[in-house]
């Protein structure tokens, strides 16, 4: 149901008396898209959006140029800011120069938003707009038929954001529904939950930029109370929804004006908090695209944006009034009707841009102070219709947008006063609109699938022709037209039909695969083997595809191998996913031994009994192992092989794994001082491993692999595995003298550069001399200085102990630019 929409120049509450209109506003302004022309009377600042891509480094020096300074980033749409402008720049020229600007996609006075009515009556007894007996002289049945849908349902939990002036939330009428952020601690100065906002524990007021979202107006109240007044409850009047939690987002003053910034900065709150509605009983004047922008985000959300359509008694296909008139499809535009089910006299109207009518003339409700007071005005039918949605949204949490809109409108009773002059010619009927709830009905509902089958999907309830889809493609595809699922990999997805309404139902799809095991396997008639499965749901029921070659246990699994042959053995689980295995042979071959460990060199002999000689020996991995033709099998490196026997027939045999371990000792080689320490480590084996010299008098080691020289000479170092296999090292020396290592070795200094050297292998300190004094100069810490000279020194560093070493071949060059190492 698209509306025609147009251009915003400012808000206004919709309260209204029945001929207090917004044209008396003391202010208009222009639209702002593009280039145009704007007003800037009645602005806080401006609103900008810049193109996609942007960085906010570029944003702030776009803003700069303009004399202007962020104040403030949105979340519905992250490329907005809002930005004042500096006393040195007017307000005309800062817009003329972000329109310039290829980084903006628009820029627009941020509009100062004024009410524009007030209460009128004193309180009525009943609430005709509820159910209309006559009582205040009107139409029987001319009413929301609110008494008949509490027969289906009074109410949930659901949030409704209220856009609007505030909430008495201490009015006793209202208190028991007061939205609470459950994430937020009260007054203990935290951002408990991270959302930006301090101690927002019932909404916020974007006004004061504080955490007291209280009405000092009386709007905000009257609407809240419509929506959701606790029901049944003894005391005052109820609301559509008897529980429905209101969360209030003030935004509008004490005087009732406020900023189209704070506008959008309340609906990024709702939409950030879950609040699925909002009520927003504001609007009038031209089009901001700033806040079309956040109403078309909050849409792609599942956003149902409630808006009065507006006061001025105006067609608004000619005449838009915002936000109510922008074609957004998560919006319904809500006119005022009477206790005759009359259009109110003050009320807009528009054949493609006024969805529909709901009671709006002398209506009670709740307002501050624990009072109750009538108001008239399309801010008085908008809560309605917000109620309802909150109603229906009781009855089924499921309904996604286009369900809950199409709900609202499709469940209209038709009256003169409203046709051809609103999208659906009727007023507001909860009761219709709950009782007729469409529900796409999606058969099966859940279905367990193996890999590899397909399902046929039916669906009912709503409107032929449906479209397939899934949710996960690589688990199951579905025909878009047809249904016919085809299950491809294990895991989950959701089968989606949507109907020619767009109205969706959804099923739940598991697609397992099972898998036995072992795949393969050969047997010795007699023998018995454990079959297990995976990937399904137990219980797990065992077959074999020859009862006479072997049989299995249909509870367990154990086989049992009877006659010569060939068999699979196939799992079945509890949803009916079955699997088979490979080819199980039952042979008259055996092999042994089945499984075996030795180290690289090592030998083990492998013997066959049964079948027919001769026979092959091979080996799963040459690399690890290889046998001779003997069935005599020789270690040749680490890692994991089979043996496998086949006899002349072609009947073969495999074992387990043949392990070759190869245990590694590091380092291999090293030179140890004596009195010095080396510690040893070792892999490839299975701890703990046992630590050995080749001789004790030249060295020790100790259980941990710790090595210490004890005199000069030459040593090996052994490890040995916990099961036998033993790893040695190469030669490890030990001297008597100290080996001074100098780093760098060998470079290149520019005249007059320096470069810093350091020594390691003795004991600190070290003192610093060079072989060639023409050379330069060298500090206490190694630091060294060319001179002036082109030439080549050694640097030489002395240990504590008297131990020298000696560095390679250092130049002195001309003009290279300092050290270079080599």
């Amino acid at each position: 149901m698209q509306k025609q929409k147009s251009s915003l120049a400012y808000l206004a509450i919709l309260l209204s008396g029945l001929f207090m209109l917004l044209s008396a506003l003391p202010f208009s302004a222009n639209a702002v898209v593009g280039q145009s022309v704007v007003s800037t009377q009645q602005a806080d600042g401006i609103l900008v959006r810049f193109q996609s891509g942007v960085s906010n480094a570029t944003r702030q020096q776009v803003l700069s140029s303009a004399g202007c300074s962020e104040t403030k980033q949105f979340g519905l749409i992250q490329s907005l800011s809002q930005a004042s402008v500096s006393s040195h720049m007017s307000m005309s020229a800062a817009l003329s120069s972000l329109q310039a600007n290829s980084a903006v996609l628009y820029a627009e006075p941020n509009y100062i938003v004024t009410a524009a009515a007030v209460p009128n009556d004193p309180r009525f007894a009943e609430l005709y707009g509820m159910n209309n007996t006559g009582q205040t002289g009107g139409t029987p049945d001319a009413d929301i038929d609110a008494v008949e849908a509490w027969d289906v349902q009074t109410g949930t939990r659901v949030v409704v954001g209220v856009i609007d002036t505030g909430l008495d939330y201490n009015h006793p009428d209202i208190v028991g529904n007061v939205w609470v952020n459950t994430g937020e601690i009260a007054n203990n100065g935290i951002d408990d939950d991270n959302n930006g906002f301090i101690d927002d524990v019932r909404g916020w007021d974007f006004v004061n930029n504080d955490n007291d979202p209280f009405d000092d107006n009386d709007h905000g109240t009257h609407v809240s109370g419509t929506i959701a007044a606790v029901g049944n409850n003894g005391i005052g009047v109820a609301g559509v929804n008897w529980s429905a939690q209101i969360m209030p987002l003030k935004f509008l003053s004490a005087t009732g004006s406020g900023t189209t910034a704070d506008a959008i900065s309340a609906l990024d709150y709702a939409v950030m908090m879950g609040a699925r509605i909002t009520n927003n009983s504001w609007g009038g004047g031209g089009f901001s695209q700033a806040l079309f922008d956040s109403i078309a985000a909050a849409q792609t959300a599942g956003h149902l944006f409630v808006a009065a359509a507006g006061n001025d008694g105006v067609n608004t296909d000619v005449t838009p009034s915002y936000p109510a008139s922008y074609n957004l499809d998560n919006i319904i535009s809500v006119a005022a009707t009477d206790d005759n089910d009359a259009l109110a006299s003050f009320s807009n109207f528009g054949r493609v841009t006024v969805d529909l009518g709901a009671p709006g003339v002398a209506i009670l409700s709740t307002t501050p102070g624990n009072t109750y007071s009538s108001f008239s005005g399309t801010s008085m039918a908008s809560p309605h219709v917000a109620g309802s949605a909150a109603l229906l949204l009781a009855e089924d949490p499921t309904l996604s947008l286009v369900e809950l809109k199409a709900a609202i409108l499709d469940g209209v009773d038709a009256i003169t006063a409203l046709a051809g002059i609103s999208v659906t010619g009727g007023r507001l009927n909860v009761a219709t609109a709950i009782n007729g709830l469409t529900r796409v009905v999606v058969t099966p509902e859940t279905v367990t699938l193996a890999a590899g089958t397909s399902q046929q999907y039916i669906a009912s309830g709503g409107a032929a022709p449906y479209t397939w889809s899934t949710s996960n493609a690589a688990v199951a595809s579905i025909n878009p037209a047809t249904g016919l699922l085809d299950a491809l990999a294990p895991g989950q997805t959701t089968v989606t039909a949507t109907d020619a309404n767009g109205i969706a139902g959804s099923a739940q799809v598991t697609v397992t695969t099972v898998v036995v095991s072992p795949e393969t396997a050969t047997l010795l008639v007699s023998d018995t083997l454990q079959f297990s499965a995976t990937g399904g749901t137990a219980p797990y029921s065992w077959s074999v595809s020859d009862s006479a070659v072997a049989s299995i246990d249909a509870n367990t699994g154990l086989l049992t191998a009877l006659a010569l042959g060939t068999v699979q053995v196939t799992a079945t689980d509890a949803n009916g996913v079955a699997d088979a295995s490979g080819n199980i042979v039952v042979s008259d071959i055996a092999i042994s031994p089945d499984t075996a460990l030795l180290g690289v060199g090592d030998t083990q002999q492998f013997t066959v009994t049964g079948g027919v000689a001769p026979y092959t020996w091979s080996t799963g991995n040459l690399s690890v192992a290889t046998i001779d033709a003997a069935g005599l099998l020789t270690g040749v490196g680490a890692g994991t092989t089979t043996v496998t026997v086949t006899d002349a027939t072609g009947v073969f045999i495999s074992t387990g794994d043949i392990t070759v371990r190869v245990v590694n000792v590091a380092p291999q080689t090293a030179t140890v001082i004596i009195g010095d320490t080396l510690s040893f480590s070792a892999n490839g084996g299975a701890a703990p491993y046992t630590w050995n010299v080749s001789d004790t008098a030249i060295a020790s080691i100790d259980t941990n692999g710790v090595l210490t020289a004890i005199a000069v000479g030459t040593v090996q170092v052994t490890a040995t595995d916990a099961d036998g296999f033993v790893g040695s090292s190469a030669d490890i020396t030990v001297s008597d003298n100290h080996i001074i290592v100098i780093t760098p070795d060998t470079a290149t200094v520019s005249r007059f550069g320096s470069l810093q050297f350091s020594a390691t292998g003795g004991p600190e300190p070290y003192t610093w001399s060079l072989s060639n004094r023409n050379a330069g100069t060298i500090d206490a810490n190694g630091l060294f200085r060319a001179g002036r000279f082109q030439t080549t020194t050694t640097v030489i560093a002395v240990d504590a102990d008297g131990h020298q070493g000696e560095s390679g071949t250092i130049r002195v060059v001309e003009g290279e630019g300092g050290g270079r190492r080599r």
